[in-house]
């Protein structure tokens, strides 16, 4: 229970990231409406709870409230849980996932993906994959190069019909952390 909510906290957490990455925005701050820009009190920030008390609703303009934020906080707590449960490398498997999956509703939601975020995601977690013994710095980029290689050239050959030019680097971001 106890890792379930960290895992829908960090999910609330993720989808606050999300929607101020593509702004451009501050992390700092308080959350808003999107739509009558009025601050959400504390009481309207408990994750999960909240959207299904408001039902679905701002408290205010009684516009509705996109389904992503329940959803990822739902996943966000399920997937942390099943790193618990499934891996020594708990921190590692957890917190890299989150982060595809920040990624994932950042391309569903947007139809984009963030190109700067993903290199630094790829230093981040392709250090510390081999600080801690996960891989070797050759599978490292190796994983890197042949990742990014083998969707950079479906891209190219498509012209961007088959996937978009953040593919390439998402995929490049995986083949640094896992080799």
């Amino acid at each position: 229970i106890f890792i379930f909510s960290l895992g829908a906290i960090v999910g609330s957490f993720v989808n606050v990231l999300t929607v101020r990455l593509k702004e451009a925005s501050s992390l700092w701050g308080r959350s808003r409406c999107p739509e009558c820009r009025k601050p959400i009190r504390a009481r309207h920030l408990v994750p999960l709870f909240s959207w299904f008390m408001l039902r679905g609703k701002c408290a205010d303009c009684h516009k509705p409230i996109h389904p992503q934020y329940p959803l990822v906080e739902l996943a966000s707590g399920i997937l942390l849980v099943i790193a618990f449960l499934r891996c020594d490398f708990f921190l590692f498997e957890g917190l890299f996932t989150i982060n595809l999956l920040m990624l994932t509703v950042f391309d569903w939601r947007f139809r984009l993906l963030p190109i700067e975020w993903m290199i630094g995601s790829a230093a981040f977690f392709g250090a510390w994959s081999v600080l801690i013994g996960f891989v070797t710095w050759p599978s490292l980029v190796i994983g890197c190069l042949v990742g990014a290689a083998f969707l950079g050239i479906q891209v190219l050959i498509s012209k961007g019909k088959w996937m978009g030019l953040g593919d390439p680097w998402m995929a490049g971001l995986i083949g640094a952390a896992l080799g």
